[in-house]
Parts: structure tokens; C-alpha cells; sequence
């Protein structure tokens, strides 16, 4: 199994924390013994061998040629969108980009089964495609170390509350510095790239003595390590989060956590985190409160026994190997029908099986015998069918309901195989760069001289 990782092209500049957990899978699957390789683009190509799995981290724009260009070579794809998006802010998202880069994907991997859910639904794709394997922590957050560390690296005397996470407006730290106004004896720490320069200076105007910008820290580091445990709390107000792994590492230091509500939190959290509603300074406010009077219960050692990295990545392995098996499926779906399929789109996989579309134009090579089939078309539509070049069949209706459909084929003089093709009447849907003609299931071919001893027998 070799499996090759890639993700968009700024990605790591800065790094945020789906590129954290991209090197997470990739240096424990290797622990694994798993073989796992960036994408090189310098090389041409030469990783993706027969049996590579491209695992791409993201949904960004121009995400959607790489991963069709991997589909037309054959190469299993694996997305992880680390994306909570709903019916009400899809205004605000590439939609079209989304949903052609989690359609093309064999599996969908999800940091939480309420992220699972949210996709499928808001983008009308089957729930099946869509697994699971939960975000991580390293195994340094569980050792501890000294506040003091932290503390005398930035001249900190007093409380503070700690947020970790690159400088933005989805992170929401202005919303956190007018919310922290009501604790003036707490300073606000904050550890991250900036991302928005004109976001950063409003917060640390309007953060004033009370902001402290300390800059990004390396993840995993004594350093960061010290900032958690000396912090009086971590809070992380977002405007959505898949659940944060900040806040996830925080938990694992044994802080008391303010996180935000929007997005899959409460599926890592439960009730051992104070959450609040990001777009409201009260409920921040009222959630770090309740964190400062009466913190939860501290998470440390559920966190390790669940959400450790080497045991989450045990999730994900049976992932690739089961996208590789839908490939060797999706491979033989014509030959292990003594069929032949010629200008189809690639067979694809549901939780019905596999199904494949024609486009305009579409060929079945066939001995003499009996075809059938199972077709539906997005809309209703005519298809002519021809023999061997000449119309057999004349405008055959195709619904938007499946129905079976048969052929009785006669040999041919010379003992050739039929050609049987299917064109489509009119426009077909087009989706990037497929035409999307007839959805054909269960197709199979019976011999016909076997159908003939079957009738004398009876």
C-alpha cells in the first residue's frame, strides 16, 4: 500500500492545524509501516502507482483538476475537508468546488461523525462514502512540564487566559479581547501566525495591555507545552471548529476549556468543556466565567485513552484498504461481466454496489445472448440504440425511475461480438468533465447458446 498526501498549494504558510494533523497521519502511519509520500509535482506523476491512494487534506479552489486528473489515471482518491458548512452559510463557501472534490472522492474522511453527517446532507451525497477517524494529540501533551518555563520566556507574572490558533476572523480572537474586558485582573495570550494583518491590529488595539501577542510557537514544543499548563484556561471562541486541535491539546494538559458550540465540539468534549455561542461577547464572557468559578472535570486522561494519535490513526487504515478493494471492483466491472464497455465514465461505487454512467455516446461489446440491465437518467429523456452500427432500437424512453431494460442479441454471421451502442437524445448533464447520460446497474449478459439448451431442456 503506498499512499501519497497532497493538499493546496499555500497550505503551509502558514500551517494551520489540518496541515498538523497531515503530518500527524503520515508519521504514524509510517510507524505503521505504512509507506507515505508528499506529492512532487517535479516528479511527473511517478507516485501515483497502480497501488497508490491519493489522500488530498482540503476543499479549497483548484483542488478539483489534481484530483480528476488522479481519477482519470485510476487512482483512488481520499478527501479530508476538515470543513463544517451548513444550508445557511453555503452562500459563503466555493460550493461548487466543494462538492466536486468530496463527489470525485472514493471516501471522505470526517474528524467527527456530526461532520460526516453535515456533508452528506448538505450536499445531497451518500452517507456511506463518509468515515470517521477522530483528530489526535501527541503523546508530549501528556508529560508534564513546568508553567514557569512559559512564564519566564515572556516576563508573565500574573493569570492569563490562552488561546491558541492562527490570527483571523474564524477564529474570532476580537470577539474573545471585548469579551475579555470583563476580567481586567486576566491578561489574553495568544500563540499563532497572523493571517490578517488589518484583524491582528484590531485586536491588539482594542486588546491593549491586556493583549499579548507571543507569536507562533513550534507545535508540541516544551514552550507551548508550558504556555498550556500555566494558562488559567484555553479558550478558543471560533466561529466553527472541527472540534480544534488546540482545544484538544489544551484538554490533554488538563486545562479547563471555553470552546465555541459551532461545529463538532461537543462530539470530542461532552460535558467536560464550557462552550459558547461565537457571535455573542455575553455568552464568551458567561463561558469563561463558569470555566474560572467551576471548571469541568479535568478531560487528561480520556483525551489520551481517546484521541491519542497512534490509536486514532487505526481508523484510517482500513479506509485505504477499503477504497483499493472498491478499485479492484470498479476495474473489473465490465470484464467480470464478459462485457466490454467503451466511452463509459469510470464505474463508481455505492452502498448498492457499482453502477456506471454513460455519456452521449456509449458502447457495450457483447457476444450474441441475452444484456440486461437496471437505467435511470437525471431527467427523462430518448435514447436510440444501435447494432452493430445500424438502429436497433428507436427512441427508448429512460425516466427518473429505475427500470430493467433487456436486449435479445443475435449472433453474427461471422461469430464477431455485437457492438451495441446507446446514444443519447439531445443535451446530457455535464459535471466538470463528464457527461452524465444514462446511470446503468446490475448489468449482466447471459450466453445466448446457453439460453438456447436451457428452452430445448424445458
Amino acid at each position: 500500500m503506498n499512499i501519497v498526501f497532497n493538499t493546496y498549494p499555500f497550505a503551509f504558510a502558514p500551517p494551520g492545524g489540518g496541515e498538523v494533523q497531515l503530518l500527524h497521519y503520515r508519521h504514524h502511519l509510517e510507524a505503521a509501516g505504512i509507506d507515505v509520500a508528499l506529492f512532487d509535482l517535479w516528479q511527473g506523476g511517478e507516485q501515483l502507482v497502480k497501488d497508490a491512494v491519493m489522500h488530498f487534506f482540503s476543499c479549497m479552489p483548484g483542488s478539483l483538476p489534481f484530483l480528476s486528473f488522479c481519477a482519470r489515471r485510476g487512482i483512488p482518491i481520499v478527501v479530508s475537508p476538515n470543513l463544517w458548512i451548513t444550508e445557511e452559510t453555503m452562500h459563503q463557501y466555493p460550493v461548487d468546488d466543494i462538492r466536486g472534490a468530496l463527489t470525485i472522492a472514493d471516501a471522505v474522511v470526517c474528524n467527527s461523525d456530526l461532520e460526516c453527517e453535515q456533508l452528506s446532507r448538505t450536499f445531497g451525497l451518500r452517507r456511506g462514502k463518509f468515515y470517521t477517524v477522530y483528530n489526535g494529540v501527541d503523546a508530549t501533551y501528556f508529560i508534564p512540564v513546568a508553567p514557569a518555563i512559559f512564564r519566564q520566556a515572556f516576563g508573565l507574572k500574573g493569570k492569563f487566559v490562552l488561546n491558541v490558533a492562527n490570527i483571523e476572523r474564524r477564529k474570532n480572537q476580537l470577539a474573545l479581547v471585548r469579551a475579555m474586558k470583563s476580567f481586567p485582573d486576566l491578561r489574553l495570550v495568544v500563540l499563532g501566525h497572523v493571517r490578517d494583518q488589518a484583524y491582528a491590529d484590531q485586536c491588539a488595539s482594542e486588546g491593549g495591555e491586556q493583549w499579548l501577542h507571543a507569536g507562533s510557537l513550534p507545535h508540541g514544543s516544551e514552550l507551548l507545552r508550558s504556555a498550556f499548563a500555566a494558562c488559567e484556561l484555553f479558550a478558543l471562541p471560533s466561529t466553527l471548529e472541527t472540534p480544534g486541535l488546540a482545544a484538544l491539546e489544551a484538554a490533554a494538559c488538563g486545562r479547563p476549556v471555553v470552546v465555541t458550540a459551532e461545529g463538532s465540539t461537543s462530539e470530542y468534549f461532552g460535558q467536560g468543556a464550557i462552550y459558547a455561542d461565537p457571535d455573542r461577547v455575553d455568552s464568551i464572557v458567561q463561558a469563561i466565567d463558569a470555566a474560572l468559578v467551576s471548571p469541568p472535570p479535568s478531560m487528561q486522561s480520556s483525551v489520551e485513552t481517546a484521541f491519542a494519535w497512534q490509536h486514532v490513526i487505526k481508523r484510517l487504515i482500513p479506509v485505504y484498504e477499503s477504497v483499493l478493494a472498491q478499485k479492484n471492483e470498479k476495474a473489473t466491472y465490465f470484464a467480470s461481466r464478459k462485457i466490454s464497455g467503451e466511452g463509459f465514465n469510470a464505474p463508481e461505487l455505492d452502498d448498492e454496489g457499482c453502477f456506471v454512467w454513460s455519456r452521449r455516446e456509449s458502447t457495450l461489446v457483447v457476444n450474441e445472448g441475452l444484456v440486461a440491465w437496471r437505467w435511470w437518467a437525471p431527467s427523462d429523456i430518448e435514447v436510440d440504440i444501435f447494432l452493430d452500427g445500424e438502429l436497433f432500437r428507436e427512441a427508448v424512453r429512460v425516466s427518473t425511475q429505475w427500470d430493467s431494460y433487456s436486449l435479445e442479441l443475435p449472433p453474427r454471421i461471422d461469430g464477431a461480438k455485437r457492438e451495441l451502442c446507446i446514444r443519447v437524445r439531445g443535451d446530457v448533464v455535464v459535471q466538470g468533465e463528464r457527461e452524465l447520460g444514462v446511470m446503468f446497474r446490475d448489468l449482466f449478459w447471459l450466453d445466448g447458446a446457453l439460453t438456447s439448451a436451457e428452452e430445448r431442456d424445458a
